[in-house]
């Protein structure tokens, strides 16, 4: 990315930086955070050790991180793992929440809230809240007990959902913080997210959302605590290093998967409920067909259903990535473009990201297949 050209436009764009640059910017009193990671805990993670939370803090330790926190869906066990008091972790769980109503409209779609430095207690109340579909009450509540959150990819709908992006500016509203880039979502869904970040001035963080054990150095801030980085961050002094999904990326996390797949501990995996969750109902079937626990804790067979992936991708990767992923980002990324400027003219997403490709051309464009 060109720093320079980002300066000279200002406003959010400001606000990303290249990742060679994040040095410079540790050298100047800067904390690294990588908001959003997932460990072995998460139900669609395998309970490999290479994404086990002691292994995973060790390493990120061992890397010079100064906050660590992992954020696994829905559960808190990475902590029970942990020792308490370890210099720079921070607790932390991703809480997935299907609202009742938003603004009176009860067509909603499941929202993802990453929440901090909570306790078992504060984790209970806010499960209960969510699984009640009680959203204001849950936002309310982490109000009240002062609990850093963040509202994570905002364009990205559970699967077969099919969202009113009408919704989302009201959705927004709700947050100091936004998940401005995801690694998981590809630029042009992200860039959504940092304009609409930007027109109502909310603080934002990049986050790898890594489910293999690969945290990035994706959000930049100043503060001696977590908290003070955090308050930083809700007034928008921080920087961000913008990482999005593309084919090299996915490839990539096909590769980890397949490793772990291999690594995985025959005895958790017996244990283990696992379930891929790619949000493409096919793609899970047969990932949870060849993760069956009656038959994948016996290595022999997980290394020829391994190298039965490893085949098929490498002879179609490139249109399973794009027509799994990459196709149908871009074609919700028209869908939530479309809605938005017809509600508030003010908003021109499209002329927005129209502009910046100009500097920062689409990796992933759609392909015809």
């Amino acid at each position: 990315m060109n720093q320079h050209k980002a300066n000279q436009t200002g406003g959010y764009l400001s606000k990303l930086v290249p990742e060679k640059a994040v040095p410079d910017y540790l050298a100047k009193g800067y904390k690294i955070i990588d908001p959003h990671l997932h460990t072995s805990c998460s139900s669609d993670v395998l309970p490999a050790q290479s994404v086990a939370p002691e292994h995973l803090y060790n390493k990120m330790k061992a890397e010079g991180w100064d906050y660590i926190t992992f954020t696994d869906h829905d559960t808190m066990d990475a902590y029970d793992e942990l020792a308490e008091g370890l210099p720079g972790l921070v607790r932390g769980v991703e809480i997935k929440i299907k609202p009742k109503t938003i603004g009176g409209s009860n067509n909603t779609h499941t929202i993802h809230v990453n929440v901090y430095e909570l306790s078992n207690s504060h984790f209970n109340e806010l499960e209960a809240r969510a699984k009640q579909g009680d959203f204001y009450g849950f936002i309310d509540y982490l109000k009240k007990e002062e609990l850093p959150y963040m509202l994570n990819h905002p364009t990205w709908p559970e699967a077969r959902e099919k969202p009113d992006w009408k919704l989302l500016p009201q959705i927004i509203k709700e947050f100091d913080v936004i998940e401005a880039y995801n690694q998981g979502r590809i630029e042009k869904q992200n860039l959504i997210t940092l304009r609409l970040a930007e027109q109502y001035s909310k603080g934002i963080v990049s986050s790898s959302d890594n489910h293999r054990g690969h945290p990035i150095k994706s959000t930049l801030a100043k503060g001696e605590s977590f908290r003070e980085c955090w308050e930083n961050i809700k007034q928008g002094n921080s920087l961000i290093v913008p990482h999005s999904l593309d084919y090299g990326f996915i490839q990539a996390e096909v590769n980890g998967w397949i490793k772990q797949f291999i690594e995985a501990s025959r005895e958790k995996l017996k244990e283990k409920n696992y379930s891929m969750g790619t949000g493409v109902k096919s793609l899970d079937n047969f990932i949870d067909l060849i993760t069956n626990r009656k038959i994948s804790h016996f290595r022999p067979v997980r290394r020829a259903n391994a190298l039965a992936i490893s085949a098929l991708f490498g002879l179609l990767g490139y249109h399973i990535a794009h027509s799994a992923y990459i196709n149908p980002q871009h074609r919700n990324a028209e869908q939530i473009i479309q809605t938005i400027e017809s509600l508030d003219d003010k908003i021109k997403l499209d002329d927005r990201i129209d502009f910046l490709s100009q500097d920062w051309p689409l990796q992933n464009n759609p392909v015809s297949l």
